[in-house]
């Protein structure tokens, strides 16, 4: 038996998320202020974050813009449920990913008790089948 979770993330969630995690990890995100945090993607590409940061270097402001996909996404959602009481289960994979502008964590379980959980990343297969659920 097979379960796929999603979790819908907010833009204001995302920068939530982003901001916890970089302030728990240096050197994630440059020194400057986090203007937003926007998730792009559509079918068959790599979902991404933009973000945007004004920084001050010398007395020049200037805003820069970063991108973030993979586990540069996962960890900072994962964190943000983790100290907003969402709980996640630790056997299913986790993958960021952009449905109808919306970012989301799509959490795979394979709730076979007789199987061993593999830490294989996630086939563009597997990717399909969860766009297909939704």
């Amino acid at each position: 038996m097979r379960e796929i979770r999603r979790i819908i993330i907010s833009n204001d969630e995302l920068l939530l998320a982003f901001a916890s995690y970089s302030r728990k990890t240096p050197n994630f995100l440059p020194p400057g202020k986090l203007l937003s945090c926007t998730p792009h993607g559509s079918p068959g590409v790599e979902s991404e974050v933009r973000i945007r940061i004004e920084t001050n270097f010398n007395n020049l402001i200037k805003n820069i813009e970063l991108v973030y996909r993979g586990v540069d996404v996962l960890q900072p959602i994962i964190l943000y449920c983790l100290e907003n009481n969402i709980t996640l289960p630790r056997e299913g994979r986790k993958v960021f990913m952009v449905v109808e502008s919306q970012a989301n964590l799509m959490i795979d379980l394979n709730l076979d008790y007789d199987l061993v959980f593999e830490e294989a990343p996630m086939t563009s297969e597997d990717i399909s089948r969860i766009r297909e659920a939704i």
